[in-house]
């Protein structure tokens, strides 16, 4: 997964002061290299930069901030958590409870870097006393926000979405005792909300996990008797040999389409429009050629 790219401000904005401006892009310019020394100097980071950091996060994270010092924030936790891993974990409760609650936020802005942190933390096992519940969250997220309107103005909201949908499933891949009662609930989520509409990159993430889990037969997604698969079968369809997918992906959904065989697939095909018949076939075709 890529990190969540930060909006720009708009050219003519003239409620910002020019120099709160300049200030504004130093500080998001100065992200990227606090980082790389994350990714590339994780021990050395953590010795003599961390507790600065951290002080820095747990000051501009703080309620009451403005939006964006808290964006900020985030975008630091999310390097935390991506590239520090364990090494973080201690520091958890002093940056994690705003970060979960920020989840809900109804600002996108902030919406969109706590799914995609909590997408990174959710793969530590000291996760699991929170799984529970930031997994209902998740799940409620994703149904609220594909319910709404496909106008370009839900874009934000929909991308916030996508972010949910990866941080929802790895939660269900990491914390599967803890979520157990809930779990066909929560993978109904997870399969309502495919395919991902805006985020490119949480798409590849999400649709890759998707094959995987049907090449598997797992019963969570297939449902009882394959009951799933005219469904996922659409998802399939539509995301292939799109930016949403990676190439490997879309070479595996067509060994999915060529081992079910034609006779079953057309027997499968009835939630699909025409003109995603006629992709299918040529995803057939495709494969089979190869």
């Amino acid at each position: 997964m890529q990190r969540p790219q930060q909006p720009r401000r708009k050219a003519g904005d003239e409620d910002a002061e020019e120099g709160d401006e300049d200030e504004e892009e130093l500080r998001a310019a100065i992200l990227p290299v606090a980082g790389a020394l994350m990714q590339h100097h994780a021990d050395i980071f953590t010795t003599e930069l961390l507790p600065n950091y951290s002080q820095l996060v747990q000051k501009m994270i703080a309620q009451g901030n403005c939006e964006e010092d808290r964006k900020l924030a985030h975008f630091v936790a999310c390097d935390f958590l991506e590239h520090l891993g364990p090494r973080i974990t201690s520091q958890w409760p002093s940056f994690l409870p705003i970060v979960v609650q920020d989840i809900v936020n109804p600002s996108p802005v902030l919406r969109q870097p706590a799914c995609y942190a909590v997408s990174w933390a959710a793969k530590d096992p000291a996760f699991a006393p929170m799984a529970l519940d930031v997994a209902t969250k998740l799940a409620e997220l994703v149904t609220s926000t594909r319910a709404l309107t496909k106008k370009k103005s839900e874009m934000p909201a929909q991308s916030c979405a996508d972010n949910a949908l990866s941080a929802l499933v790895i939660l269900l891949q990491n914390h599967k005792p803890v979520l157990a009662a809930s779990e066909p609930q929560l993978w109904k989520a997870w399969l309502s909300g495919l395919p991902c509409q805006v985020d490119d990159d949480e798409g590849q993430r999400n649709h890759k996990i998707l094959v995987q889990l049907i090449q598997e037969e797992r019963l969570e997604v297939l449902g009882e008797g394959a009951q799933n698969f005219p469904d996922l079968l659409k998802i399939l369809v539509d995301v292939y040999q799109t930016d949403m997918v990676e190439e490997e992906t879309s070479k595996a959904i067509g060994k999915i389409t060529v081992a079910l065989g034609k006779e079953k697939l057309e027997s499968m095909a009835g939630a699909l429009s025409e003109k995603e018949k006629k992709k299918l076939l040529r995803i057939m075709k495709e494969a089979s050629a190869v």
